[in-house]
């Protein structure tokens, strides 16, 4: 079932009733107070200008950041890798998993990491597939391993893996 086919059902707390297409929109975290999310449905998300949690900006983020904010996420991308690597990989111009030639343009920015054992920065750039599989392995890998996921709660980690697996498909 593709993502156009899903129809998701709940209570819109915008004009509160049930409704079709409702979409997480804002998450209020819990700290003396009870916590929750509120959905919007189609409708009031277009008359009130709402936007999905899922499409909006991480704090401190532009869009072309959200890509990097969520490699930093990547558990595949450790220390450990870096000897394995070819300069071209560490540079960014090879994908550090499949070693195809990538380019700003083509490639996914991982961001600048600092590897301390090694004492060298890196920079490395993915393809889009390798991006993809990635984000999509280390965003199920987080949602098994992290408490906040198992228990069914709001967990702000998994969100930009989740953007990064859905900007990365084909």
């Amino acid at each position: 079932m593709s993502t156009a086919e899903i129809r998701v059902v709940g209570w819109c707390a915008w004009h509160q009733d049930a409704a079709d297409d409702v979409r997480v929109i804002q998450v209020d975290e819990q700290g003396s107070g009870r916590g929750g999310v509120r959905y919007a449905c189609g409708p009031c998300r277009k008359r009130h200008k709402l936007v999905p949690l899922i499409e909006q900006e991480l704090p401190g983020t532009g869009p072309a950041a959200t890509a990097v904010d969520a490699c930093a996420g990547l558990l595949i991308l450790m220390p450990g890798m870096f000897p394995l690597m070819t300069a071209g990989q560490r540079e960014g111009h090879n994908c550090p998993w499949c070693n195809i030639e990538v380019t700003p343009e083509t490639g996914v920015d991982l961001g600048e990491r600092h590897l301390e054992r090694a004492q060298t920065v890196i920079h490395p750039r993915a393809c889009r597939p390798c991006a993809h599989r990635e984000a999509t392995s280390s965003f199920a890998q987080h949602c098994r391993m992290c408490e906040r996921c198992t228990r069914d709660e709001y967990c702000p980690d998994k969100l930009p893996l989740r953007r990064l697996a859905i900007e990365t498909r084909s």
